[in-house]
This record gives structure tokens, C-alpha cells and sequence, in this order.
């Protein structure tokens, strides 16, 4: 049965690229790709950019340039991963325990889904971060400091709303206690900033294709030229994939492999509940590895704990996590009851 071909190459007028994912990467690639001269297009699976990706709440929206995280190449990534995996069913300690008890809990932080046990493609990607040992790392500080400028630029040029901004400064617990004192970190709500630059890249002629999944690249020798869609042939000169964990998957069905496994992330959005005691800056609680933003005047986001699950199963999200995080504030932050109402919150 001979397959339609959808083709919207423009020759040479223009570079036609066809960007999969509408996620924030999706779509600052996207826009990146706009403002270069190219035509693009953006394959988005859900119904809605911004809609489904994980990485829309990571760390709580907040980019950090004080706080530098470990690569998948160093060694120490390994032995941290190993160091914070914790099963997901043991219940935090009371309380009234010793801080050091409680710290220790606490700081097992990352969770292996038991569906994992049965998943063939979570031993690949374990192997392959063990072989990634040692390899040259990339410039993280640099990284991040791009980033953070080309997120700041983008969201003061939108003006619509997308609350992005640099945190000012450190910020104190109501008992004294210093728990970020770095002005350059941003902060936000990801997921409102992706769908206003959604929104602008459309006004500006980007092809926007929501409900459209990509089911498989189609490659011609090296060159990936195409995207399979429901059966259909996307023609393009070029694909860019940022799908997050789908990319895997996808780069598979091209006969190329990408050492990615799912992590969930869990956080909590809680309704500010005083105004003027609680924190107007983004901060992270070292060691406990709580991240917190005040994302507008009425909500404040944490996160702190993840958890491995196979891509594509139906696994619920265990809830002795939630249990976990709230006991993780309650030990962090003790006055944090004072000004938000964290138990009563979206999950």
C-alpha cells in the first residue's frame, strides 16, 4: 500500500526543518530555528505545546547557574545515582528524630519504579551511563549561562505574561537561615513561558501541529529527511528531535541509539497563604536538594524527588513520594507552613 507524502520542502528559498517535541526545548529550538531564516515546522503528540512534558516543572522552573550538576560522563554521577536510589515504600521518620536520621532519609532522593525490573531498555541505558565514564564533559557554567540569556531575551520580548525572571538575591528562612545567595538564577513558570513563545513563533509564520505524533524518522543514507506521521511521509531538509524520553524510541525506528530512560519528576504546587513572608526568589535547601519558586503572588512550587519508569506503561505515580516530599518541607523548612499551605496542594 503506497503511503501519502506529505512534502512542504521549500527548495531554495528557504531551509525546511521539521522539529519534534513542543516541549520548552521543542520550542526554543523552534524559535532559534525561525529567527536563522529557516522554515520550520513542530510536530507536537499532545494537544497542546507544553502539555505532557516532564521537563516543564523540572527543578521547580527554575534555571541555576549557582547550583552546577553532575553530568551523565562524570564518574561521580554513577556513584550519586547509586548513593540517592532509595525504595519508594519506606516512610519518613518522625518528626521529632534526630536531624541527622531525618537528613539521611532524605537525601535518598531518586526512585526505581518496580516495572523497571521487567524493562530490557533500563539495563541498556544503565550500561551505557557506565561506559560514559570518564569521557570529556562539556562546559556546564557556559551552558547555562546561554541559556539563561537566551530564555531572559526571549521572555522580555514576548511581554505576554510568561513570568520569567532573575531571582535578586539571596533569600532567608524566617529563622535566619541563608539558603540561596546567587542574583543570576531564573526563574518561572516553564510551561507558561513555552506556550507564549508557542504563540509567537506562529505569529511569525511557524507551522504549529498539535495531536501530531511522530511514529518514525525517515533516513536517506546519514541524512534524517523525514518524519513518519499516522501513516503519512513529513518530507523536510532537516529533523531536529526533542521529544525528551520519546526520543529513544523514535531515534530506534533509524536504526540510531540514545542512551535516555524516563525520570519522573515530583513536585508539588502549593497556594501561598501569606503574601509578604513568603519567598519572592527561587532557592535550593543544600544538602537536603529541596527546590523551590515562587512562581506568581498566589502559588510556590516544590521538588526535590524522581523516579525511573519504563517509557509508554501505565504506572502510577507512588504515592509515598507525595508522603515523602511533604515530610522533606516540613524538615527543610519549618516555617513554611507559615506562609503556604503545602498539604492541601496539586501534586
Amino acid at each position: 500500500m503506497r503511503r501519502a507524502v506529505v512534502d512542504v520542502r521549500r527548495g531554495a528559498r528557504a531551509l525546511h526543518v521539521a522539529v519534534v517535541g513542543g516541549g520548552i526545548v521543542g520550542v526554543s529550538t523552534a524559535d532559534e530555528l525561525a529567527r536563522r531564516g529557516c522554515a520550520v515546522t513542530l510536530l507536537e503528540a499532545a494537544p497542546a505545546v507544553a502539555g505532557v512534558s516532564s521537563a516543564m516543572h523540572g527543578n521547580a522552573g527554575t534555571l541555576w547557574r549557582s547550583v552546577r550538576g553532575a553530568t551523565p560522563c562524570e564518574p561521580s554521577t554513577l556513584w550519586q545515582t547509586l548513593r540517592s536510589l532509595s525504595p519508594s515504600s519506606l516512610q519518613p521518620p518522625p518528626p521529632g528524630a534526630p536531624v541527622a536520621e531525618r537528613r539521611a532519609f532524605h537525601a535518598r532522593n531518586t526512585f526505581v519504579h518496580a516495572a523497571c525490573a521487567a524493562d530490557p531498555a533500563f539495563y541498556r541505558w544503565a550500561l551505557a551511563l557506565f561506559r560514559a565514564l570518564g569521557t570529556p564533559s562539556y562546559d556546564w557554567p557556559a551552558a547555562h549561562a546561554d541559556a539563561q540569556r537566551y530564555l531572559l531575551e526571549r521572555a522580555a520580548a514576548l511581554d505576554s505574561g510568561a513570568n520569567v525572571r532573575v531571582a535578586g538575591g539571596e533569600v532567608r528562612s524566617a529563622g535566619g537561615a541563608l539558603l540561596s545567595a546567587d542574583a543570576n538564577d531564573a526563574q518561572g513558570d516553564s510551561a507558561l513561558y513555552t506556550k507564549a513563545l508557542a504563540a509567537d513563533c506562529k505569529a511569525r509564520g511557524v507551522r504549529v501541529w498539535t495531536s501530531t505524533p511522530a511514529r518514525a524518522l525517515l533516513m536517506q543514507g546519514d541524512a534524517c529527511v523525514g518524519v513518519e506521521v499516522d501513516g503519512a511521509l513529513f518530507e523536510a531538509d532537516a529533523v531536529v528531535v526533542c521529544a525528551g524520553a520519546a526520543t529513544a524510541p523514535l531515534l530506534r525506528t533509524a536504526g540510531r541509539y540514545a542512551p535516555i530512560y524516563p525520570l519522573r519528576g515530583y513536585s508539588i504546587t502549593a497556594r501561598v497563604t501569606d503574601e509578604a513572608r513568603a519567598p519572592a526568589a527561587s532557592f535550593f535547601v543544600d544538602p537536603e536538594h529541596l527546590y523551590c519558586t515562587r512562581l506568581d503572588d498566589k502559588r510556590v512550587r516544590f521538588t526535590c524527588y524522581g523516579e525511573f519508569v519504563p517509557l509508554g506503561r501505565r504506572t502510577p505515580p507512588t504515592k509515598a513520594l507525595e508522603v515523602r516530599l511533604k515530610s522533606l518541607i516540613a524538615h527543610a523548612l519549618p516555617d513554611a507552613a507559615d506562609w503556604c499551605d503545602y498539604n492541601v496542594c496539586d501534586v
